[in-house]
């Protein structure tokens, strides 16, 4: 079902599409040409729309690739507000948006690598933001 954002995207759609027929059919070529602008930016959003709404979310233990860098990661704990926690050094935070899923980890391999990384305790990491967010995400799936 889809939500009240997607109708009203679908909507500008429809419109766009409407206004481009009536160009289209008086033959007003200047005006038609505006409207089937207008009409491939309403799909792009609403299409831009649905892809993020039904992304899945990368999790510990994910494999991804940051687009600006071209690098592969391996995550350290679930991705949070929008931002993923790779492993290694130094500590990297970067935006989920940038990145796109190369292999995703099993439910298993995922708690494993929230539990490694919430039992760290060397200076470095004790306030590392991956560790922290991990003993984070572990008491809220209830295994802490």
């Amino acid at each position: 079902m889809s939500d009240e954002r997607e109708r009203i995207l679908q909507k500008r759609v429809a419109v766009e599409c409407e206004r481009l027929q009536r160009m289209s059919a008086g033959k007003n070529w200047r005006e038609a040409a505006g409207a089937a602008v207008m009409v491939a930016v309403a799909e792009s959003k609403l299409h831009d729309y649905i892809a993020e709404r039904d992304r899945r979310s990368f999790r510990a233990a994910d494999t991804v690739k940051h687009g600006p860098s071209g690098e592969e990661w391996d995550l350290g704990c679930d991705e949070d507000n929008g931002e993923v926690f790779p492993n290694g050094w130094p500590p990297t935070i970067a935006r989920a948006s940038d990145c796109t899923l190369v292999e995703a980890a099993s439910d298993k391999d995922r708690l494993a690598m929230l539990r490694e990384w919430a039992a760290r305790t060397s200076a470095e990491v004790r306030c590392d933001a991956r560790r922290l967010t991990a003993i984070r995400q572990l008491i809220e799936l209830g295994e802490l």
